[in-house]
């Protein structure tokens, strides 16, 4: 494939995804007015975004209405129903849950009366919110521009030659991530690569699945993995040593990656339980098999 080729494949690739984001407010008319706001009036391609992101916390599980990972920034869209005594203050618990486990802040706009003056400038404010957080974190040189495709891009990393919980890696298959470690494989199915050192590399599923159901807590320093009643099948292969976690999930656009979650070790074992502990936040690597953790 030329040169001219890949660059119209990305392209491509990179209108799908914007598209397939906006597509899944489509229904959610006061939602997809101000998301679609708010984006078009940044028009800033260094800045990412998410749409419906999913947070895990002690109190559940939420989907936010529009994500600035970059910022650790939600916005919430509160359509009129939200004007209710009694969800007023489901939404303040709600914020004080995701605030509380998850470190993002959060900030709502609201449409009560309908007014289009009053939207607009929640936006603006908004925008200028934004605008201001890119400004200092440049100022500050802890800004990072998004590159589409750069996260998930094994390239990329191995120039980098390190990896956090929040570095926001997301490969694509595991023989991506197998060349983090020095292994080239043409396929690769298990859910366990052994390493010479000893330690280990997991991809689990983090969430019920099959004969287990495997969790991640919500500070993400434990992991439990658990048999269901009646499961047939015992762990297969040893989680020994240094267990670099990259988990399985489907992102906001139904594809499949494994982004990396830390470095655990077992804890405890009994017959149908086995716990992990996070021992590690994040790695350096060589890409030739030389690793040190780091916490």
């Amino acid at each position: 494939m030329s040169e001219i080729q890949n660059k119209v494949q990305e392209l491509d690739e990179e209108l799908e995804h914007y598209a397939l984001k906006m597509s899944k407010i489509r229904h959610k008319k006061y939602e997809f007015f101000v998301v679609s706001r708010i984006l078009h009036r940044l028009d800033d391609p260094e800045i990412e975004f998410v749409t419906q992101q999913l947070v895990r916390t002690e109190k559940g599980r939420f989907l936010l209405d529009l994500f600035f990972p970059q910022f650790s920034l939600a916005i919430e869209v509160d359509e009129p129903y939200h004007s209710s005594t009694h969800q007023v203050e489901s939404d303040e618990k709600r914020d004080k849950a995701i605030v509380d486990s998850a470190q993002i802040e959060m900030v709502r706009i609201t449409i009560k009366d309908k007014s289009m003056g009053a939207v607009l400038s929640q936006i603006e404010e908004v925008i200028e919110r934004i605008r201001g957080l890119k400004l200092a974190k440049s100022h500050a040189g802890d800004f990072e521009p998004f590159v589409f495709g750069q996260h998930s891009d094994v390239g990329y990393w191995l120039e980098q030659g390190t990896i956090r919980i929040d570095s926001g890696a997301m490969f694509r298959t595991h023989v991506d991530v197998a060349r983090i470690f020095g292994k080239h494989y043409r396929g690769h199915q298990s859910a366990l690569i052994n390493l010479p050192s000893g330690d280990t590399v997991w991809f689990p599923k983090l969430y019920e699945n099959g004969d287990w159901n495997n969790q991640l807590s919500a500070d993400g320093e434990t992991i439990v993995m658990e048999r269901l009643d009646g499961g047939r099948y015992e762990a297969k292969g040893d989680l020994s040593g240094n267990i670099y976690v990259f988990a399985h999930h489907t992102d906001e656009l139904g594809k499949t990656f494994y982004s990396f979650k830390g470095i655990f070790e077992r804890s405890s074992t009994t017959d149908s339980k086995t716990v992990f502990k996070r021992v590690a936040l994040g790695f350096n690597f060589d890409g030739e098999g030389c690793l040190s953790a780091f916490s």
